[in-house]
């Protein structure tokens, strides 16, 4: 049974609403409200950005959102990539001494 999924705006919450054929709902997911803000760039990048969102069959609005939480994670995914390097070079310290050609091109 093929499942049809639609998004319903109501009082400035999102709901998720999945409906089968029957017209029975199936999940109904409440998303926190979104807050508007307005934006100002260069009417040709705007232009442009709207064609790449529709080639890429989404919003510009929805590329944005993505954005927005990919630049305000970009300092948690940093600490955590430097917290296993510090792991790694505890695990593993260097050595005293350089490795030789042949040992770094040595197959195990």
């Amino acid at each position: 049974m093929a499942n049809l999924k639609f998004q319903v705006e109501n009082l400035g919450v999102i709901k998720m609403i999945t409906l089968s054929y029957a017209a029975r709902i199936v999940l109904c997911k409440e998303v926190n409200s979104m807050k508007k803000i307005t934006l100002s760039a260069d009417e040709r990048l705007l232009e442009a950005a709207h064609k790449y969102a529709a080639v890429e069959n989404t919003t510009l609005n929805a590329k944005f959102r993505q954005w927005l939480e990919d630049y305000t994670q970009r300092q948690q995914r940093a600490d955590k990539a430097a917290a296993c390097i510090e792991a790694l070079r505890r695990k593993y310290p260097p050595r005293d001494r350089k490795f030789t050609r042949d040992e770094m091109n040595e197959r195990k």
